[in-house]
């Protein structure tokens, strides 16, 4: 029970938790592509380690076909969306770079799901001031089976949902405010603007205009009511 807690506190540290997620989730993205799709569970497999019955197939076609052009024609044919589809014009770069297999956007997958964690964890902390809590309710984002389905995959959630979560913070930290705080302000907006790209990148739903509006409209003008009242109070 002991090494349990021990292990608990340790990962409340943003930057281990961080690590964590990264890690866990290349070794399971290997795991699934290389041993349990191919190997252990073939039915499933439509190949390259890929799973039937999904998106990601087809978005590693459009981004071997996109790569395969770059590679003819020069970086000048790249594009963002081929097919309509971020999740492939970002492959195409790895496929480049790296190799030309899913495995190779792995890291990519890691970066964007352990940076969700890390801020659903601080969302959590926000919330409840309690770092053991918020860790352990951030534990099932990390280790639930079904998280299998975007990080070891392509897929969508794998922009929205750290997309969202930033959307959160950021209006988190407004709503939290007990006193006016122009770093907290700046950071909001840092939340909610990265947040809304992420998501309007791959979902394109009113909250993604919503969140501009509040970043572009709202937040400017109350973070120069408080930073005017931070420097009356200092004056």
């Amino acid at each position: 029970m002991k090494k349990i807690i021990s292990i608990v506190d340790i990962l409340t540290e943003s930057k281990k938790l961080w690590l964590t997620a990264f890690l866990y989730t290349i070794l399971t993205g290997l795991f699934v592509q290389m041993i349990l799709l191919p190997h252990i569970a073939p039915s499933w497999h439509a190949g390259n380690g890929l799973m039937k019955g999904m998106d990601a197939p087809s978005f590693h076609r459009i981004a071997l076909e996109l790569a395969s052009s770059i590679r003819s024609d020069g970086w000048d044919v790249w594009e963002l969306k081929p097919g309509g589809q971020v999740v492939s014009g970002v492959a195409a770069i790895f496929y480049l770079l790296i190799y030309p297999a899913p495995w190779s956007v792995l890291p990519l997958n890691a970066f964007l799901n352990a940076s969700a964690t890390v801020c659903l964890y601080a969302l959590l902390h926000l919330l409840t001031e309690s770092r053991r809590k918020s860790l352990i309710s951030t534990l099932p984002f990390i280790f639930f089976p079904s998280a299998l389905l975007w990080n070891t995959q392509f897929h969508n959630e794998n922009y929205a949902i750290p997309g969202v979560f930033f959307i959160l913070y950021g209006w988190a930290l407004v709503l939290k405010k007990e006193e006016a705080s122009f770093r907290k302000d700046i950071a909001a907006i840092i939340f909610i603007a990265v947040g809304s790209l992420l998501l309007g990148l791959v979902r394109d739903y009113i909250l993604f205009g919503i969140s501009f509006l509040f970043v572009f409209l709202g937040l400017p003008r109350y973070c120069t009511f408080s930073l005017a009242e931070e420097i009356r109070r200092n004056v």
